[in-house]
């Protein structure tokens, strides 16, 4: 006779004590440390993956992440982040929704321009003329797109 417990594996719950099969998680979401429930992913982040019904996978592979720059998700227990619409980006990280995504892409731009002027001023490989010829090019290439 069989008489010992055994907790779920990650991904999987019981919700009472005593149950012989354990249930998978729903899309989107994690189970407790005790595999008891299951908690969705909070908006602004997804799951990292879903395991076959038939496998379970260890911890690292299940958890939920934030959702990168320029996208967002806005109902909890996603399982994708959907990009921001076109020509807006989100400079940060957990995006929750498109109203999130009201950063022109030209001012992505202009940052990385900034960048390089910085690393021009900065580099000591260039003559003093050639430094100021770059970062000229790179002014008239920023003013372009204004």
């Amino acid at each position: 006779m069989y008489n010992e417990c055994r907790q779920c594996a990650e991904g999987f719950h019981a919700p009472l004590p005593g149950t012989v099969a354990c249930k998978r998680c729903p899309a989107g979401s994690i189970s407790s440390d005790d595999r008891t429930t299951c908690t969705a992913c909070p908006r602004g982040t997804r799951l990292t993956s879903s395991p076959p019904i038939d496998k379970a996978v260890s911890m690292r592979e299940w958890s939920c992440v934030a959702c990168p720059q320029s996208t967002y998700s806005a109902t909890p227990g996603s399982t994708k982040c959907t990009p921001c619409p076109a020509g807006r980006a989100f400079l940060g990280h957990n995006g929750t929704s498109a109203a999130n995504c009201t950063v022109k892409i030209l001012v992505k731009t202009m940052i990385k321009v900034r960048e390089t002027i910085e690393q021009l001023h900065s580099s000591k490989d260039l003559e003093n003329s050639t430094r100021v010829i770059k970062v000229r090019a790179c002014v008239c290439a920023l003013c372009a797109l204004l």
